[in-house]
């Protein structure tokens, strides 16, 4: 990596909030300034910097040094030393002072300072208010630097150095030495593996009991995130930890009853293949779970609002609406006006919006206080347009950010008396534990869902253990009415759901399109040309706007990532060095797709909202994104939200539809071929829907119809006649021990 090290002569630029500037660097040897730019904080004029990274050349600005790594050195020249003193970072020195101090200790100076204070009396017209903050300035700098130094000695980036610090402040190597391992659940993106990184850099050793914990809970939060478990049998978990903590089965057993003392996590039994196994729970998601079943014991014994006249009521709103009833809707409709607690359920095409427009006409003939939610800003403006009534996420209707989802948070009750919630399939342990809490004892909910849908992204099965709890509380629509019969989009759809192979008409004008080609790089040109050129033509449509790309994996040749960088390389011209910022690996360009991946409450976006980016500032290196008309800033930082979004996982789009969309499927996606995510797919078009890669792969998504089981105790909760917990579990502590002498005392035994 080059290097270059020289004097700093200006600053053209600083953000405080993320440590990047722009700075001007004069090289020995060399007669005009470099400009070199990146994450730099505190750097002061006259400072001597040495620094890594890679030249760049700038449109407008020219050539640049983009720095990745740098060290800081103390000015040696009187000139450095009093450009040093007069940059800002001593309150009241200006330069005729600094120019003072350097008469009168030339190079000692920052000695001087620093080891006999004292002797600054001896410049003349330095008062002492001057000199003790010229004294405190430079304790505080000295510190600040040190500390930078030390964590970039322990392979922490710039980047991440500087949250640190302003996380920890002065007392951030301090609390480094005590438990490295704060890092994963203090600093936001630095997660385990790096505290570990650093952990092992610092010589902490591999059994650390900080190491073990931070491990165990980073494996639980991980099984979680990523395969959605609420719960993970104990005798696995032991497995996994020993393997990846590379520890014995002893020390993984000592570190469970450790976190269990400290309250970190839960150990309960549960029935799986006919016998009671313990599983371990992250504390939260134990709380959540129980939440959810004592929370739906007190509204289902409360009494609700008084409905009457059922029948004749809903005559008036079909007769207002012109609609008849299929026999599954007209009961879904009862049953969701009389019912405290209604789930209705149905694949595509069987009528579950108009369900929810009768209900919502009914409901108001005796009460305005009805509230419609879904879990996703994208399904809640789909639900606000099929029904014409306003309609918001969960998290706005709840008052719920990130880091309320938790079993601690205390949602404030709701007014609403009737609250209905499309896309129930993506409702979470914990978002359906507070959206619960927040119900008052008179408050009707309805859940409308798709059970053969994917699961939540966030851990638990919450809509499929609902309807396996209270089938008496379910609605489950299997007809399809004629219209959506029409369509092959709907029937193939329904094929896959129940394990049969679509038949591929290929018709001149259709709905469904498969089009076949194995190899992985030919697969990719057909899919540009078919989302830039063909299918744009054809049908009239805004290939940005109105073309989604969905694959079923994150990774691989074919998944989001690379087909994302394939289409932006290949399809925006705007991708250049000069109109994009590069943040980790991505290049965010003008005119790119992208997505929100957290919910952002202060800019009001959301995870899976999808906008433009219209504006690009490399000088404060600031984007613009326009979300519905909306158009919203970003720092280069907060470009951690963002992901592009020419393609998207399944997963990722579920809850949203597209006028057309465009599924790769190739063999490669194997460990994603699942009946559900394939069905989820499908029924994510509204007008067209085309298919390219691979018939075999289509076929082994149809035939598997098994996806990776999601282990939660939430199904054993709600039917208390299977749930049994695990006999008092006592962990007797080492001998001699401070917790021996506890449990002696608490016990009784002293």
């Amino acid at each position: 990596m080059p290097e270059i090290e020289g004097e700093v002569t200006g600053v053209l630029f600083k953000n405080e909030e993320n440590g990047y500037a722009v700075i001007q660097l004069k090289q020995n040897q060399q007669l005009l300034n470099t400009t070199i730019t990146g994450i730099l904080p505190n750097i002061r004029l006259g400072e001597l910097l040495r620094c890594e990274g890679e030249w760049r050349e700038h449109k407008k600005f020219g050539t640049q040094f983009e720095v990745k790594q740098f060290e800081v050195k103390m000015p040696t020249s009187s000139k450095g030393i009093l450009n040093y003193l007069a940059s800002g970072l001593f309150a009241g020195v200006k330069k005729r002072t600094a120019e003072k101090i350097v008469a009168t200790f030339g190079l000692d100076t920052f000695d001087i300072i620093a080891n006999q204070p004292e002797r600054l009396k001896e410049v003349k017209g330095l008062n002492r208010t001057q000199i003790q903050s010229l004294v405190d300035a430079w304790a505080e700098q000295t510190q600040a630097r040190q500390i930078m130094i030390f964590l970039q000695e322990h392979s922490i980036s710039t980047h991440f150095a500087q949250k640190i610090y302003k996380q920890y402040g002065e007392k951030s190597v301090l609390m480094l030495k005590k438990n490295p391992y704060c890092l994963a659940e203090d600093i936001i993106g630095l997660g385990f593996l790096k505290a570990d990184e650093v952990a092992q850099a610092m010589g902490i050793a591999i059994n650390s009991p900080f190491r073990l914990q931070s491990g165990l809970v980073f494996m639980l939060k991980e099984l979680s995130k990523q395969e959605g478990h609420s719960c993970f049998p104990l005798d696995e978990l032991n497995q996994r930890a020993v393997n990846f903590l590379k520890i014995e089965t002893a020390e993984v057993e000592n570190c469970l009853a450790q976190l269990l003392r400290l309250k970190k996590i839960n150990i309960s039994n549960l029935v799986l293949m006919g016998k009671s196994c313990p599983f371990v729970w992250l504390r939260s998601l134990y709380k959540q779970e129980l939440h959810i079943a004592d929370q739906l014991k007190r509204i289902n014994s409360s009494p609700s609002f008084a409905v009457g006249n059922v029948g004749s009521k809903i005559k008036q709103v079909l007769s207002q609406l012109k609609l008849e009833l299929a026999p599954q809707q007209a009961q879904a409709i009862e049953k969701g006006l009389t019912d405290k607690f209604h789930i209705i359920t149905g694949g595509a095409g069987t009528g579950k919006s108009t369900i929810i427009n009768v209900l919502i006409k009914v409901f108001q003939q005796y009460t305005d206080k009805i509230a419609l939610a879904a879990p996703t800003g994208r399904a809640a403006k789909r639900m606000n347009e099929i029904t014409g009534e306003n309609a918001s996420t969960l998290h706005l209707l709840l008052s719920v950010n990130q880091q309320h989802e938790q079993a601690d948070y205390q949602p404030d009750k709701l007014t609403a008396q009737v609250v209905i919630v499309d896309e129930a399939s993506m409702v979470d342990t914990g978002l359906m534990s507070i959206l619960l809490r927040a119900l008052p004892d008179d408050c009707r909910l309805i859940l409308v869902g798709d059970a053969d849908q994917l699961p939540s992204v966030g851990a638990g099965n919450v809509l499929a253990d609902l309807i396996q709890a209270f089938p008496d509380k379910v609605t489950a629509l299997t007809e399809i009415f004629r219209q959506s019969a029409q369509s092959q989009i709907i029937t193939y759809a329904h094929a896959v759901k129940k394990g049969e192979m679509p038949a591929f008409e290929q018709v001149k004008v259709g709905d469904f399109f498969f089009l076949e080609q194995q190899k992985p790089a030919e697969l990719l040109d057909l899919v540009r040309d078919l989302y830039q050129q063909r299918l744009p033509k054809a049908y009239k449509l805004d290939w940005k706007k109105d073309i989604q790309l969905i694959s079923p994996m994150n990774k691989g040749d074919l998944g989001t990532k690379a087909i994302n960088e394939y289409i932006q390389a290949n399809c925006n011209p705007e991708r250049t060095a000069e109109n994009g910022l590069l943040f980790f690996k991505t290049w965010f360009c003008l005119h790119d797709k992208v997505i929100q991946t957290r919910n952002d409450y202060d800019k009001g976006v959301f995870n899976g909202d999808i906008g433009f980016i219209s504006y690009i500032n490399k000088k404060d290196n600031t984007l613009k994104i326009l979300f519905d008309q909306r158009e919203i800033e970003y720092s280069l930082q907060q470009c951690i939200d963002l992901d592009l979004a020419y393609a998207i996982s399944v997963h990722k789009f579920q809850g949203s539809e597209c006028p057309a969309v465009l599924i790769i499927l190739h063999e490669s996606h194997y460990k994603l071929l699942y009946r559900k995510l394939l069905y989820t797919a499908l029924t994510r078009g509204k007008k067209l829907v085309v298919v390219a890669g691979s018939k075999r792969a289509f076929a082994i998504a149809v035939e598997n119809k098994n996806s990776q089981p999601r282990y939660t105790g939430l199904l054993q909760r709600l039917d208390s006649k299977n749930y049994t917990k695990l006999p008092p579990i006592r962990y007797l502590p080492i001998l001699g021990s401070a917790d021996y002498r506890d449990f002696l005392r608490k016990n009784k035994l002293d």
